[in-house]
């Protein structure tokens, strides 16, 4: 059964990666592609100056292959099959660890003598508030161009944050009682007190704001998306019902969680 399970998870990772990676190359991909634009010098930003009646606009006649800007990009090819097929691996792969995480959750119920309900909507908004949103609030997502503090400090943060959700997020799942949704809550919330790493303030963006922003919104967007597409897709592959057990003619497997089948008369 546990293999099963995990072999559905990885499926279903791959399967979101693919979804995901549609949805990157339709919706975040021209905005990489655009910043990057920005980082080279080909575009710059508009620079304003106290007074209202000065309007300086900086326009480089030449792109300067700066920073570490694709060569393609620079060179004004926005499609660039080697790219798009690495971006789509990393994605496809991506997913499947995620895929297997969450089957591995999943697979791991019994071992602490929980079998309660397990739904796709549960794996969904586990995943994405651990893996995407959790994280955002701190370090939202970046485009080529941004400023950003130390690489390993924000690695750091970030890993931390993700397991203090996903910690916080098994609390509430394993024992629904007041102490534990206060744990929970002091877990899932100490990363965000420690603080995220800050940034330089000598650092200057070079993208203008509304593009970060907009880039943000999608990436966030689609890893619900991803998410969403993943639970429900394990939750089809496994087996895990969103009846709940103690429906007339129905009968839980209590090998498995929430494998509900027909009861036999």
């Amino acid at each position: 059964m546990t293999k099963t399970l995990l072999s559905s998870g990885l499926i279903a990772g791959a399967v979101a990666g693919l979804v995901t990676a549609v949805l990157q190359f339709w919706l975040i991909q021209p905005l990489i592609g655009q910043a990057e634009r920005y980082e080279t010098g080909e575009l710059v930003l508009q620079v304003t100056d106290a007074a209202p009646s000065k309007t300086t606009v900086i326009a480089a006649e030449e792109p300067a292959t700066v920073g570490n800007a694709h060569p393609d990009m620079v060179a004004g090819n926005s499609l660039d099959v080697s790219r798009n097929l690495q971006t789509m691996l990393f994605l496809v792969l991506t997913w499947g660890g995620f895929g297997l995480l969450a089957s591995a959750a999943v697979a791991a119920l019994p071992a602490v003598g929980r079998t309660q309900h397990v739904s796709w909507p549960g794996i969904a908004l586990i995943g994405f508030a651990a893996f995407c949103l959790a994280p955002a609030l701190g370090l939202p997502p970046e485009l080529p161009g941004m400023p950003a503090a130390d690489l390993e400090a924000r690695q750091v943060w970030w890993i931390s944050t993700a397991i203090a959700t996903c910690a916080g997020a098994g609390l509430i799942v394993l024992w629904h009682k007041p102490p534990a949704l206060l744990a929970a809550l002091v877990i899932g919330l100490l990363p965000h007190v420690v603080g995220a790493p800050t940034i330089d303030e000598n650092l200057a963006a070079v993208v203008p704001p509304e593009l970060s922003a907009l880039f943000s919104a999608r990436v966030i967007g689609t890893n619900l998306v991803g998410w969403i597409v993943l639970g429900m897709t394990l939750a089809r592959m496994s087996g895990l019902s969103a009846v709940r057990k103690n429906l007339p003619g129905r009968h839980a497997d209590t090998a498995r969680p929430d494998l509900d089948r027909p009861g036999r008369t």
